[in-house]
């Protein structure tokens, strides 16, 4: 039932840097398990791509796509922390 609020505004963070026209970015707040009793200030879980789909399977073998994915999380880390 309670809202974790520093997840929150970690997840909404995170968007902007992961929202691309090709790829648009969601929150979904759900009780994990994975994310269940975890002790750090703030988590979230980001998948980026999904494999069932063909077309993101694909991009999953260029390094050039991956470093890109890779780059949008970086900045979501990095301005999130600058913003605490």
């Amino acid at each position: 039932g309670k809202i974790d609020t520093r997840s929150r505004t970690f997840a909404q963070s995170m968007q902007k840097s992961l929202n691309d026209p090709s790829l648009p970015s969601q929150i979904a707040g759900r009780n994990l398990a994975v994310l269940r009793d975890n002790r750090a200030y703030a988590e979230i879980l980001v998948e980026i791509r999904n494999v069932h789909d063909q077309g993101e399977a694909w991009a999953l073998r260029s390094d050039t796509i991956r470093q890109r994915d890779v780059q949008r999380i970086v900045n979501g880390i990095l301005t999130y922390a600058r913003s605490r």
